[in-house]
């Protein structure tokens, strides 16, 4: 009698904050229900205030105008990270700390990107942001943590997108002037090639 295995991949959850989720969803839909990776399997999550961002500046709206979807609805649906209750408690006391540090030294990081950090450091997770004072807050609370570029980068090497699909997406960001800081010198040190531009 023959045997069948099956091998169980080590899943490896990548949080996306609010920048993140709306420069990736619309372009590379559906973003967050389809898993990738050979070795590790990978999923995408987001916080369900991504979206309390989003209803309250019309900037948000005007531009990311695809988010009320019903497709992204959704997609997102299935992918907001609820913590079990006792972790809860850890990331809100996390959280406090971590607020009052940053108000004490003047650190520009929205209550929302807090948020996304300590629930990534209490839970382990990747971060990824284009914030850059949320990005140097992350490694020194030693935290890991990706740019978009470096997500797309990722998802490239696992085979759950080419790269016609990155240059499509950073073309979009362009079209839209929504590039990450440092955004020419990253793609061309992470791909070895020119970004896609509108003009």
């Amino acid at each position: 009698m023959q045997r069948e295995f099956t091998i169980s991949l080590a899943t490896k959850t990548i949080l996306l904050d609010s920048n993140a989720y709306f420069r990736l969803a619309d372009n590379l839909y559906p973003l967050l229900t389809k898993t990738f990776g050979d070795k590790t399997s990978y999923e995408l999550r987001i916080l369900g205030g991504t979206i309390g961002e989003y209803n309250f500046q019309s900037r948000l709206r005007t531009k990311f105008d695809w988010v009320s979807h019903t497709r992204h609805k959704d997609d997102r649906r299935r992918a907001v990270l609820n913590p079990k209750n006792g972790v809860i408690e850890e990331i809100e006391m996390t959280y406090a700390f971590i607020l009052e540090d940053c108000r004490s030294r003047g650190i520009g990081c929205s209550p929302f990107d807090i948020k996304c950090l300590t629930t990534a450091l209490e839970l382990s997770l990747i971060l990824v942001t284009d914030d850059l004072d949320l990005f140097s807050l992350a490694i020194e609370y030693e935290t890991e943590c990706l740019s978009t570029l470096e997500l797309l980068d990722l998802m490239c090497k696992e085979q759950r997108i080419d790269m016609s699909q990155v240059q499509d997406t950073v073309y979009m960001w362009d079209y839209l002037d929504d590039l990450p800081s440092n955004f020419h010198a990253e793609f061309v040190r992470i791909f070895q090639a020119e970004p896609s531009r509108c003009s």
